[in-house]
């Protein structure tokens, strides 16, 4: 919290235009914003479900690298099936 009183306001304000003081001050808050709450990365790793065998895994990885982008819909209820299995 200290770096918002630190920052120098009187150059977000100096101009007359509403929309750039805005832009100013979200900028400087962003800046901020991002320095005292850095964005982390985590790895979410994915549980082998040990029910699913090898020949499923390899004909999900067939069907899936044999469809032709047709329909985005049906890649996408395609993917949620391979996801749940």
């Amino acid at each position: 919290m200290d770096l918002l009183s630190y920052e120098n306001w009187d150059s977000v304000f100096m101009n007359d235009n509403i929309n750039i003081i805005y832009n100013n001050f979200l900028n400087s808050y962003l800046r901020i914003f991002y320095a005292c709450f850095p964005i982390k990365k985590q790895l979410i790793s994915v549980k082998p479900k040990p029910w699913i065998t090898s020949g499923i895994r390899i004909s999900c990885a067939n069907i899936k690298s044999s469809m032709k982008p047709i329909d985005q819909v049906w890649i996408k209820t395609v993917n949620y099936i391979i996801k749940i299995l």
